[in-house]
């Protein structure tokens, strides 16, 4: 450790947390006094007494990703999963779907294996070796859905992802851009659609992201 020069937090405003921050200290406490301490994260909500004194910011959060596309879809409540197996029958489709309760999430897992949809959740209590095995099939097109939490948003990184969907309206604007981001990486397209079932989950996305609506007919994907 006395060799390291810089270290790197990123998606620090988790890691700067009151459950995290102590495994932070007892880190950097071992590298040299003069390290450079460099934070990275894709939100501005966190703590400024929590950064070291005299930090430089750079500010990026005004670069418009015009490579991601944000669109919503009204299905009612109860056939969301069913609409999550349409969506894995469109040709060439492969989705990162998110889900705000870890429930929800193995209950859309049962339900699509029962229907021989290859959808496969990463959910946190999976080990990290079959996490690795998952991710990889996925990366290699052999799982078309593959289901998680936030807790997860952020630690995905999927070359030539063509497209996130959340299950539900994301809490935030702050968990809806950490999602968008696993998609329309390094320039590349990609696209967003988020499920909604009432009015006012979709006048919440809008102020999220501007979202036009996308519809589902004889498994092709229409704008409206």
């Amino acid at each position: 450790m006395m060799n390291v020069e810089t270290i790197i937090l990123d998606e620090f405003d988790q890691l700067l947390d009151d459950s995290q921050i102590h495994f932070v200290e007892k880190i950097t406490n071992y590298a040299p006094r003069d390290h450079q301490l460099i934070y990275m994260s894709a939100t501005t909500k966190f703590d400024q007494d929590k950064i070291a004194p005299n930090t430089r910011i750079i500010d990026l959060s005004d670069q418009k990703l015009d490579n991601i596309q944000h669109f919503y879809m009204q299905v009612d409540q109860r056939h969301r999963v069913d609409m999550l197996r349409k969506l894995a029958q469109v040709e060439d489709f492969r989705g990162l779907v998110f889900f705000n309760s870890l429930s929800d999430l193995g209950s859309a897992e049962e339900k699509l294996q029962y229907r021989d949809v290859l959808a496969v959740s990463l959910a946190s209590d999976v080990n990290v070796k079959f996490r690795k095995v998952i991710l990889e099939k996925f990366k290699d097109n052999q799982l078309t859905l593959l289901l998680a939490t936030d807790l997860l948003a952020r630690g995905i990184d999927i070359d030539s992802l063509e497209c996130v969907i959340n299950f539900d309206v994301p809490r935030d604007k702050e968990t809806y851009t950490h999602r968008a981001g696993r998609t329309g990486r390094m320039g590349k397209e990609g696209y967003v659609i988020t499920l909604v079932t009432h009015p006012e989950e979709l006048k919440k996305l809008k102020k999220f992201a501007s979202v036009r609506e996308i519809v589902l007919k004889n498994q092709e994907l229409y704008i409206k």
